[in-house]
């Protein structure tokens, strides 16, 4: 569940690079393998349009949001605004 930014502290961990640990770096890279997996099946299997483009762009959305997730340990810092 999302929760407000709490202060200065929140606001600079959501807003700085957070180096993989050795334990997410095998999780960042089954996420990164499975958004190629499917983009690879939007391209195959859904015609060249406006809405591959966004389907291929949201696929790559998810993989960010998860990449912070993962960075983040679970921590919901983005407001709710």
């Amino acid at each position: 569940m999302a929760r407000e930014l709490r202060g200065a502290d929140d606001i600079e961990r959501l807003c700085t690079y957070q180096p993989p640990t050795p334990e997410m770096q095998p999780k960042f890279e089954a996420v990164a393998k499975a958004t190629e997996a499917y983009i690879r099946v939007l391209r195959e299997n859904v015609p060249p349009c406006a809405d591959r483009t966004v389907a291929i762009r949201h696929a790559l959305d998810a993989r960010m949001n998860a990449n912070m997730a993962i960075a983040l340990d679970g921590q919901n810092l983005i407001p709710r605004d």
